[in-house]
């Protein structure tokens, strides 16, 4: 299981990323790698991942594009699917991370794209 943190203040002059950091130190047990933290002015979302599938290799949320910031805990079931309605072609969809893939289903189709996902997942976006 990755585990997945995020806080949202009203305070802009607060400290975000440090108590994002301090809930998902207290995840560790959960997930063994370093934390990952994205930190906006007054949003901060990260991730520890624990490595389960091949694609997490690939792996480098929170991801920060075009649709905005995207941490998540995601085994995606249809990706063969998911990567030719996108038009990734087989050999980028190999280096994929089902993170990245999900940012960029996001990116195309908003918010309807959660109808689109066969798999296990929870995010934050």
């Amino acid at each position: 299981m990755t585990a997945i943190a995020g806080i949202w203040t009203y305070d802009t002059g607060g400290d975000c990323k440090q108590r994002c950091e301090r809930m998902l130190q207290a995840q560790q047990v959960y997930a063994p790698e370093r934390p990952q933290v994205w930190d906006g002015e007054c949003v901060a979302v990260g991730r520890r991942l624990f490595r389960s599938l091949p694609e997490d290799r690939f792996d480098r949320a929170p991801i920060v594009g075009g649709a905005g910031v995207l941490v998540a805990d995601i085994r995606l079931d249809n990706r063969d699917e998911l990567g030719a309605a996108l038009s990734i072609s087989t050999a980028e969809l190999r280096e994929c991370s089902d993170s990245e893939l999900l940012m960029r289903a996001l990116a195309a189709w908003g918010e309807r794209a959660v109808h689109r996902l066969i798999g296990d997942f929870a995010f934050a976006w």
